[in-house]
């Protein structure tokens, strides 16, 4: 399995911290799959514009991200854009809308992938240092942010 160098991972086996990871606002993760041993990273970015907004990306095999479909109140749809793309209908485009049901919609970790999760902040994507920050997968400041 090849690895390109994203950093440091965290294992996450919990469905309802991987879902309030990935719609942190700007969550970084890779899913493997146990059966074929293939691998696909992801980002999920909280749109700047629009409230309930995310846009997904998947990594390329040039080691850059690329517009997959957005996320809108949940549903996962793909909109027209500018920005460098990877085909619609793309086996990581399917990949993505099955895993986020399940995970976000049906709330369950299927049972033949592993989800690791970036050791940066899912919602602003600073780095995140301290133990228990990493844990969290959340800065301090943030949490705070988000406890209000």
């Amino acid at each position: 399995m090849t690895e390109i160098t994203m950093g440091p991972r965290i294992r996450e086996t919990n469905p309802e911290l991987i879902r309030l990871f990935i719609m942190g606002g700007f969550s970084e993760f890779t899913v493997t799959s146990l059966k074929s041993h293939k691998w696909v990273s992801f980002r999920v970015v909280k749109s700047k514009n629009w409230a309930h907004m995310y846009h997904v990306q998947s990594l390329s095999g040039r080691g850059k991200y690329l517009y997959l479909t957005s996320i809108f109140n949940l549903e996962v749809k793909r909109y027209p854009t500018k920005v460098p793309s990877m085909p619609a209908g793309s086996t990581y485009e399917v990949f993505f809308k099955w895993l986020f049901r399940k995970i976000v919609i049906e709330k369950i970790l299927p049972h033949n992938v592993l989800f690791d999760r970036s050791t940066r902040c899912c919602r602003c994507g600073g780095k995140l240092t301290n133990p228990k920050s990493i844990a969290h997968g959340m800065g301090k400041k943030c949490q705070f942010k988000v406890k209000g």
